[in-house]
């Protein structure tokens, strides 16, 4: 992670504590990664990202799909949702740890979409969020 002196000079024990978890953050902690993408299967390779994610725990305590979680059916009652469910709907989508986690989520993208059509959709794009909205936009979408 790139040192930020703005926000060092805001709270510097917190930033140090949490350049420190971010340091510790296992890259090889969870299943198997989806397979590169390929635009004929589109849906079986987004449901596998989904799931990749589910089984990456972030230091906030909610699985890492959290960052590109979609919208919640408002027909959905909270008290019938799993306790995992609902830790990836209150992970909040600001703040530090979340820049952290939205980074690893676009670091996989990108390594899952390098030299595919899909990295054009979101090569200039810095936020894991982001960037999966506008992979959803583009192959979901009219375009």
């Amino acid at each position: 992670m790139p040192f930020d002196l703005n926000l060092y000079k805001e709270e510097a024990t917190q930033y140090i504590s949490f350049t420190e978890i971010d340091s510790e953050i296992d890259k090889d902690e969870a299943a198997d990664k989806p397979e590169t993408f390929k635009y004929a299967s589109w849906n079986k390779w987004e449901e596998s990202v989904y799931i990749y994610l589910d089984s990456v725990i972030s230091k906030n305590g909610a699985p890492l799909s959290y960052v590109i979680r979609k919208d919640l059916d408002e027909e959905i009652e909270w008290e019938s949702l799993d306790r995992k469910t609902q830790q990836i709907y209150t992970a909040s989508l600001e703040g530090f740890m979340f820049n952290i986690d939205s980074k690893r989520v676009l670091i996989l993208l990108k390594e899952l979409c390098l030299d595919t059509e899909a990295e054009t959709w979101f090569r200039n794009i810095k936020c894991g969020r982001e960037a999966m909205k506008a992979l959803q936009i583009h192959y979901d979408g009219p375009d």
